[in-house]
């Protein structure tokens, strides 16, 4: 029995204790902490406080279990561990405010109890220690119970520099309640008396009615991550703007009644705090306007007080967004109305609030976020005109002015003004005809200056009337206006118009530009006559404005569309883009105009055909802005015709055309100033001959200056031969400001009717060209970019100086027949100014099976050739070269054969192909084969891999020989041939298929190269390649969805790679290697694979 005192006693004296320590250790943890300096709370609080806490709280947790006698050995060290985390110097030297007189005596009174002092001796010595570490503690708690403790925690806002957003909390009273001694607490408690208050931003008072007060009592400090909540002190008021304006802060938001747009409902005004400071903050509240300064717009409600609902966190970084409760009107600004959506103050440099959006380009701090932006965001304003400024004749609509993407920050005012439905006339009978209606006008700011602007709107043209019996595009009859409205309101037609509103800082000038195009494409009667229409389409425009700063005004009409005349002259269609039309100079400017078809009509029996009209203009409009020119610069235009007329019509008839240029200027009116004819045609078509040609001027070209070319037909019909003609002859100026004098002739005698026999037995003679030229040349193939020979045409030839004279002389023949074989063939020589030899040329192209005309300059058949020698005497340079192409039965039979040859001072060479250009002949995809042999100058270093040969060897192609064994090009010699060949073969239904692929070729070369004792080195490489394979494909019955069906599936039987290559150089040094690789597959089984890679000797 006495045992069973002594254990109760026992552990009613380490209960007692160990919620004095809880109690202690929660004061430590969190409101003493405060009394140490810093912004910080908890800098100073380290591990041993959490573990100290963990350490009594699971001491409590086994005091409260029912078996507790047998671990009394186990809490006596749990205790005399807490005692020395306690005696730690950093517990010691807190400035600590806590425990209480009556908890000191309570320690005494456990330490001294005459009835336990025999059972618990030990317990008692354990806490010795604790209670010399713990005295200044236990000597300074007195107040905490008797007249409470009051604990400053300072809020941090960096990027407000805790101004105006000060928030201080303070404890009145702390208690410390035993859940067995209180039936209505659980657990062990401690709870405060708490007061906070929030220095409202942006607002000051004298007495103090800016400061927002929260209180709570008994609120229950929860411990750990948990936070403690106290609410709004009671509703609070702030008066603004000399009683105009004022805040209210309410508990919470009133539930029902009135909407409050986007704020929610549920919103209430609460702090949420903890041990380690203020963690949260809600604020909601109203701003209330003044009915002296602000009146509800809203029919019925117009005494009532408009209010501005917002709510913000402090979580949220201080974003509110603010929520009208009616639209409104403000004193002193007559009948406008204003409807406020969706705005937001942003005081947060962390975050942005919901629907916040930023202009492209708007930091000028590239490394700033869209986050750090702070300031006030207007999403949408509405503002209503009043009616006496409302120029809207429609009743159903009145103008209103949008205020959109509005910020308020430290660059300034940014934003877009929108004004809707600001004019429309249309149904006014005093509008004189004209019938208008503004739908928008649009003003920006950026950052506190005016950006641009624009305006847009339709207006109805009276004057023009749409043609009777047509109706105009995308319309069922003449009943609408365009507007989508029955009945014509005027007589006219719809014109869209949009315009820009700019600003000149330099000028302090504001431009503006008004641009009016049709809604859609129009045709319409030409005023004052019946015999004409035009058909205008929607991107035609009509411009005005000073958008020109050196310009007052301006207005320029831009026309595209098509102009027809129906009389003796019918002109089906002059097409026209471009038009431009100003005020402005130039007055006319054209991008295009042309003839659409023909035109035709007779004068005095003698038919007239239009073939080609057009408009030309010095200046030409590109992306639609006002043009203009010099003050003293004229408007000039160019009307160009080109006609023909019939003398005589049918065989036996005379034809005669001619192209000219009639110039205009305009000074006060439009003057012809001159005429120039620009083309002279003539065809003669007489029974015995045909003869047709035409001359064209051509001015101030770039090679040629100015002068003439053309070129003339005559045909024999008696004899079945013709001779055809060409001219070229001019004068230019050249750099050294000198006028040169050119002139080329050519012409060819078509003799492939006669049948003229040049060797028997079937050589026959097809044509004999001649020619001359001054002062001009042609570029040297070998010189050329494009490698094509051609034979001579005026327009090969630029002038040069540099030649006195030159002729052309030619002969054409075929074999059997012209279809069969056939070829022209070309000598040409020029002498420079001193007459000496300058350039010898002979040239041909040949065709067979496939016809060459006489005035083809080039070739082009089943197999075509050509040749080309010259010889420059300047440059002492020969070329020589011949080419054969075979392009036959429609692709099946492809090849290519070519040999040059060259000498210059420089260099020489002999190629039979080349490795980049080899010759080749190809058979229907399946078999190629190729060969080079060059010698002389070798092009290149020895080959690169085959990519094909590279890819089964996993390598990259230029690894063919090592980087630093690679021979460069010289002189010497190179030969190389490959042989190519792949396919496939396969059973129907692929039951069997096979694949097969080779390649196998060599090259060599041999160059000058100094390499040990001897000046020439050769290298060479050897390789072939073998892959194929054999499958075959399994079919088998399958259920798919709801019936049957058959499925397959294939699979490799056999499949194999062999891959083999060997490189090497000689004389001296010796190098030698070479690589072997094999690998197969039987089946889904792969055998062993053999790579094997030797290399002998080593390079230069």
């Amino acid at each position: 029995m006495k045992a069973t005192v002594k254990c109760i006693c026992d552990r009613q004296m380490v209960l007692s204790l160990s919620r004095f320590l809880l109690t202690f250790v929660l004061c430590l943890q969190g409101l003493l902490a405060y009394s140490q300096t810093g912004f910080n709370p908890t800098k100073n609080l380290t591990p041993d406080y959490s573990a100290l806490k963990q350490s009594t709280t699971e001491l409590l947790d086994k005091l409260k279990s029912s078996n507790y006698g047998n671990d009394f050995n186990t809490l006596k060290g749990t205790l005399s561990t807490l005692s020395s985390e306690l005696s730690k110097e950093n517990v010691s030297q807190m400035s600590v405010q806590a425990l209480t007189e009556s908890a000191k005596s309570e320690f005494e009174k456990l330490k001294s109890n005459s009835d336990l002092s025999n059972n618990v001796e030990g317990l008692k010595s354990s806490f010795e220690k604790f209670k010399e570490t713990g005295t200044t503690a236990l000597d300074q708690a007195k107040s905490l119970m008797d007249n409470g403790v009051a604990v400053s925690m300072p809020v941090t806002v960096p990027y407000l520099d805790n101004g105006p957003f000060a928030i201080r909390i303070s404890f009145d009273s702390l208690r410390f309640v035993r859940g067995d001694d209180f039936d209505e607490v659980e657990d062990d408690n401690t709870l405060v008396n708490v007061d906070a208050t929030f220095n409202f931003p942006f607002a000051t008072s004298s007495d103090g009615s800016h400061v927002v007060r929260f209180h709570g009592d008994g609120i229950r400090l929860e411990g750990g991550n948990r936070a403690s909540r106290i609410y709004l002190a009671s509703d609070h008021r702030i008066d603004l703007m000399k009683n105009k304006v004022a805040i209210e802060i309410l508990s919470a938001f009133p539930k029902g009644g009135k909407a409050l747009g986007n704020c929610a409902t549920g919103d209430s005004t609460w702090l949420d705090f903890d041990c380690n400071g203020v963690q949260d903050m809600s604020l909601c509240g109203r701003f209330l306007f003044s009915q002296s300064f602000i009146t509800a717009a809203t029919k019925g409600h117009e005494t009532d007080t408009v209010m501005a609902y917002f709510s913000f966190m402090y979580s949220s970084g201080m974003i509110a967004k603010i929520c009208f409760s009616d639209s409104f009107r403000v004193k002193g600004c007559g009948d406008f109305v204003f409807k406020v959506e969706d705005a937001i103050v942003d005081l947060s440099d962390e975050r942005n609030g919901n629907g916040f959006s930023m202009p492209d380009g708007y930091w000028d701090e590239s490394g700033l976020p869209v986050e750090a932006w702070s300031g006030f965001f207007l999403s949408k304003l509405a503002v209503r005109f009043p009616s006496n400024l409302d120029f809207n004749k429609k009743k159903d609509k009145q103008a209103t002015l949008e205020v959109k993407n509005v910020l308020i920050d430290d660059y300034g005012f940014t934003g877009n003004f929108l004004l809707r439905d600001f004019i429309d006339t249309r149904g006014d009978d005093k509008n004189s005809g004209l019938a208008l209606a503004v739908d928008t006008i649009g003003v920006s700011f950026w950052q506190g200056e005016f950006s641009d602007g624009l305006i847009s709107g339709r207006a109805d043209v009276p004057f023009l009337k749409k043609e009777e019996g047509k109706a105009a595009p995308g319309k069922d009859d003449g009943s609408d206006d365009g507007d989508g409205n029955n009945g014509d309101e005027i007589e006219g037609y719809p014109l869209g118009f949009r315009g820009h509103i700019g600003y000149n800082a330099a000028q302090d000038k504001y431009l503006y530009s008004i641009n009016a195009s049709l809604k859609a494409d129009q045709h319409f009667k030409v005023p004052f006559t019946n015999k004409a229409s035009i058909d205008i389409t929607k991107d035609s425009y009509l411009e005005v404005g000073n958008e020109n700063s050196e310009q007052k005004f301006g207005a320029t009409l831009c026309l595209n569309g098509a102009l027809n005349i129906e009389s003796t002259l019918n002109l089906k269609g002059v097409r026209f883009e471009g038009l431009r039309l100003s005020s402005l100079s130039p007055h006319v400017a054209v991008k295009a105009f042309s003839l659409v078809g023909k035109a035709g009509f007779s004068v005095g029996g003698f038919g007239i055909e239009l073939k080609k009209i057009g408009l030309k203009t010095p200046h030409v409009s590109v992306g639609g802005g006002t043009l203009s020119t010099a003050e003293n610069e004229k408007d000039k235009a160019d009307l160009s015709l080109e006609a023909q007329i019939s003398l005589m019509a049918g065989e036996g008839g005379i034809g005669a055309g001619v192209g000219l240029d009639v110039h205009a200027e305009h000074e006060n009116r439009w003057k012809v100033k001159g005429l120039t004819i620009n083309k002279i045609m003539l065809d003669l078509d007489f029974s015995a001959f045909h003869l047709k040609g035409e001359i064209e001027r051509f001015k101030n070209d770039d090679q040629y200056g100015d002068g003439f070319s053309g070129g003339m037909l005559l045909s024999l019909k008696e004899f079945g031969f013709g001779v055809q003609g060409e001219a070229k002859f001019g004068k230019v100026r050249q750099q050294d400001g000198k006028l040169l004098k050119y002139w080329f002739t050519n012409a060819t005698a078509d003799l492939s009717g006669a049948k003229i026999l040049l060797f028997p037995p079937g050589v026959f003679l097809k044509s004999f060209s001649g020619g001359a030229y001054h002062h001009m040349s042609r570029e040297s193939y070998a010189t050329k970019e494009n490698k094509v020979v051609q034979l001579a045409s005026k327009d090969q030839y630029k002038p040069n100086k540099d030649i006195q004279f030159g002729f052309l002389a030619g002969i054409g023949a075929y074999f059997m027949d012209d279809k069969l074989c056939s070829a022209n063939v070309e000598f040409e020589m020029n002498f420079n100014t001193n007459w000496g030899v300058n350039y010898v040329r002979l040239a041909g192209i040949a065709s067979i099976l496939a016809p060459l005309k006489v005035s083809d300059i080039k070739a082009d058949g089943m197999i075509a050739g050509w040749l080309l020698a010259e010889y420059d005497r300047p440059n002492k340079t020969f070329h020589a070269e011949i080419e054969a192409n075979i392009n036959a039965f429609s692709g099946l039979l492809e090849g290519k054969a070519n040999l040059q040859i060259h000498s210059d001072p420089k260099e020489w060479y002999f190629w039979m192909g080349t490795r980049s250009n080899p010759n080749y002949l190809k058979f229907a995809s399946l078999v190629k084969a190729e060969s080079y042999f060059m010698l002389g100058v070798i092009e290149t270093p020895m080959p690169p891999m085959r990519e094909k040969l590279a890819a089964k060897l996993n390598a990259a192609p230029s690894n063919a020989i090592g980087k630093e064994d690679q021979i460069q090009k010289g002189q010497g010699f190179a030969f190389g041939i490959a042989l190519e060949a792949g396919g496939q073969l396969s059973l129907p239904l692929d039951i069997l298929y096979a694949h097969f692929y080779f390649l196998a070729g060599t090259d060599i070369m041999v160059v000058n190269q100094n390499c040990g004792k001897l000046n020439w080195r050769a290298s060479g490489q050897a390789y072939l390649c073998a892959d194929g394979g054999v499958g075959a494909t399994l079919y088998y019955p399958w259920w798919c969805k709801w019936h049957p069906c058959i499925k397959s599936k294939e699979f490799n039987i056999l499949s194999g790679t062999v891959t083999t290559i060997l490189t090497g150089e000689i004389p001296s040094p010796v190098k030698v290697s070479g690589e072997l690789h094999v690998k197969c597959k039987l089946f889904f089984i792969p055998m062993p694979k053999i790579n094997i890679e030797a290399t002998i000797g080593k390079g230069c």
